[in-house]
């Protein structure tokens, strides 16, 4: 397990000849970004209401709990950073403590899983809309996933029929990817639709099959229109 543990960290390891602008990112990553957390809290705490300050009262109880546990599991079990065992490369400063549990990610889900728990309204409706909310958006997102996946097939299925009798190739790749863009840009109004009541009243599942027939039948449609333009080419 040690020796998976290390070759996965010098998988992600940045290499001697680390760019400036990916180790900016990276720092930013490790030392910034977890203070969204405070900051999230400090927001909810001002200018939210009754309900939003119990979540956060919640939350940094919950926070607090979990780095002295995560304090105390480093102390029993002290696992040494890659640096204190000359490990890959150190761009960061960091003081020589254990490195399970990671401080970081565990004030991040602890606050995060505390909130999940937290009803803001005195009503267990809140839980039925969660579940509509949660149906709606399964739905879209299958919506998506159809559109795009049928796209993606009649594009390959029309280079693919044009490629056998074309002398030259009708699609580049990056006019592939670009269309795939601009595909995408038009679908970003998808998770705003507007769901059938009939798809919230029941459990929705996630169906391989039926996203299979769904691409097979519609992409084949739209390389019609492909193969109409190739042989005006």
């Amino acid at each position: 397990m040690e020796s998976f543990k290390q070759s996965v960290f010098l998988y992600l390891n940045a290499p001697a000849d680390a760019g400036a602008l990916a180790l900016a990112v990276a720092r930013f990553l490790a030392e910034d970004l977890i203070w969204l957390v405070p900051a999230g809290l400090l927001f909810g705490w001002m200018f939210g209401g009754d309900g939003v300050r119990r979540a956060v009262l919640q939350a940094t109880v919950a926070g607090v709990m979990a780095l002295a546990c995560a304090q105390i599991i480093g102390v029993v079990w002290l696992d040494p950073r890659p640096f204190m065992i000359g490990l890959g490369h150190t761009y960061m400063v960091h003081a020589p403590d254990a490195s399970f549990p990671s401080g970081h990610l565990t004030l991040w889900r602890a606050t995060s899983f505390s909130a999940d728990i937290t009803l803001l309204e005195k009503s267990l409706m809140v839980l039925v809309q969660g579940v509509i909310e949660g149906r709606k958006t399964f739905s879209n997102m299958l919506k998506y996933i159809r559109m795009t996946a049928s796209s993606n097939f009649g594009n390959v299925f029309s280079v693919l029929v044009a490629s056998a009798f074309l002398p030259f190739l009708p699609m580049l790749l990056l006019q592939l990817l670009v269309q795939n863009l601009l595909y995408d840009v038009s679908q970003v109004a998808i998770p705003f639709d507007n769901v059938d009541d009939e798809l919230v009243k029941l459990p929705l599942t996630w169906n391989p099959g039926d996203i299979a027939r769904f691409m097979v039948f519609f992409g084949p449609i739209s390389s019609v229109f492909d193969i109409v333009t190739f042989g005006l080419m």
